[in-house]
């Protein structure tokens, strides 16, 4: 460019509209010229084809565009599409074009050998229009032709219109220009309509497209527009369009990428964090390695999956996490990473429904950590299993060792629940006495078992025949 680059969007706008006019003159009168060569091609080439020029490109989009990367670089603001019949004219126009002395042509780009992400094949030129200071908004041309009118009156007292024109082309010719660079399309006609549908991709998805600044490759482009294509005749859901994706990308980490980034740029950032998840998982697969990274993604997908109560899902993918956890080793940092893992897992089974792999889970967990909450989730698989007698002493020994507030209340709730269980009359007392408990803990605690503790003391009062008391806790 000639002088200082653009800084902003207004000053790239403010040269915009008499370069617009200046450019579709420039290419207007060149393919005007080209009917007068002798070269038959090129008088063929000129009255067959077909040449547009756009409209100014919207401000949002210039300014989106131009947060890529700088508003200098952006070339596209003035824009037009010249059209073809043949490949023999388009070459014919394209040779006389770089040897035409009106036309500057600065850069091209051959996407006809290397189509775009959208499969758009078309060659684009960047075409160079100085533009006058006299010709831009800002300019006071008209107060300098107004100075030098006594210079430009005939002998008559009237207005010299050739004496006018000559002195506008020499102020023009003598004042700074800047340098806009607008972008000419060429392209063939029988691609005119598999071009407009790319084109209305790239429209719709141009953000995805471009991607993140430090990466914006053809091959990251390509490969997103690929998985835009890729998406088949599917239920319109996000439960659908997650279920393609992961089987059909699965096992390539660059296209889980651009799957996490095709949600987040439709607004729809909950799956973002396990698409993540997985393409890492997808990355330290295809190197083969089994690392702390590798188990670290493992646990996080899985966790990222409970979140989104996706329970079966998530108990499978920290067992996955816990097998690497052990091939990773159990000292240093690593220690007891994959016990507490495995921890994990009993809940999500749990939750799953499926108690009996629960169970043995819990076990498993019990013989290498013994703590409040190891003992508490074996107790609590024993009394879903309603092994409630062999339930009670873990809960109890949990209850004698726990100093945490939210164990506690657990625990009373859980040998509440046990001792309903049990179906001892003898023991009711107690039973109501650990559900009183727990409630006043829940309550200061905050925590949304309350009604469940509450529904439990209703039911203990049914029991024993106060019926006035399950009322009351029923209510609550």
């Amino acid at each position: 460019l000639d002088g200082t680059p653009v800084e902003t969007v207004d000053e790239l706008y403010q040269v915009a509209e008499p370069a617009r006019y200046l450019f579709e003159t420039t290419i207007s009168s060149f393919l005007r010229r080209m009917a007068y060569e002798d070269d038959e091609e090129l008088r063929k080439a000129s009255a067959a084809c077909h040449f547009a020029c756009a409209s100014l490109k919207d401000r949002g989009a210039c300014a989106r565009k131009a947060s890529r990367s700088h508003v200098s670089k952006v070339f596209d603001v003035v824009r037009g599409t010249l059209i073809c019949d043949s490949e023999a004219s388009l070459a014919a126009l394209c040779d006389a074009m770089d040897d035409d002395e009106f036309v500057k042509v600065v850069r091209t780009k051959n996407r006809f050998a290397r189509p775009g992400a959208t499969g758009v094949r078309d060659l684009l030129a960047s075409v160079s229009v100085n533009v006058a200071a006299t010709l831009m908004p800002s300019s006071n041309a008209n107060d300098i032709v107004e100075q030098e009118l006594p210079t430009l009156i005939d002998e008559k007292g009237e207005l010299d219109h050739d004496a006018l024109e000559r002195h506008v082309t020499s102020k023009v010719a003598k004042e700074p220009t800047v340098a806009h660079r607008c972008e000419l399309r060429i392209t063939l006609k029988q691609f005119e309509a598999c071009d407009r549908r790319g084109l209305k991709s790239y429209a719709a998805f141009a953000d995805f497209f471009a991607g993140c600044p430090s990466k914006r490759t053809s091959m990251l482009r390509a490969s997103r527009h690929e998985l835009i294509l890729g998406v088949p005749a599917i239920e319109a859901t996000k439960e659908a369009l997650l279920k393609w994706g992961f089987n059909v990308h699965g096992r390539s980490a660059e296209q889980l990428g651009n799957f996490a980034e095709l949600f987040w740029f439709l607004g729809d950032r909950e799956p973002c964090m396990e698409i993540r998840e997985r393409a890492a998982l997808a990355a330290a697969m295809k190197a083969g390695s089994v690392s702390r990274d590798h188990a670290t993604h493992l646990t996080n997908l899985g966790l990222e999956l409970a979140k989104h109560k996706r329970h079966t899902e998530a108990a499978a993918a920290l067992e996955d996490a816990c097998s690497t956890w052990e091939d990773v080793g159990s000292t240093g940092i690593n220690a007891g990473k994959a016990m507490k893992v495995r921890a994990r897992r009993t809940e999500e089974l749990l939750h799953a429904g499926d108690v009996a792999a629960a169970l043995a889970n819990a076990r498993e967990v019990l013989k290498e950590q013994r703590n409040p909450a190891t003992l508490l989730a074996l107790a609590r698989c024993l009394r879903l299993s309603q092994e409630y007698k062999e339930a009670e002493p873990f809960i109890r020994e949990a209850l004698d060792i726990t100093k945490e507030k939210r164990t506690k209340a657990t625990g009373l709730y859980e040998l509440a629940s046990i001792l309903v269980g049990l179906g001892d009359p003898e023991r009711a007392e107690e039973c109501v006495a650990r559900y009183e408990e727990s409630i006043v803990l829940f309550e200061k605690l905050g925590d949304d078992r309350l009604g469940l503790a509450l529904q439990g003391l209703a039911n203990v009062h049914r029991r024993i025949g106060d019926s006035d008391r399950a009322r009351d806790y029923q209510a609550r």
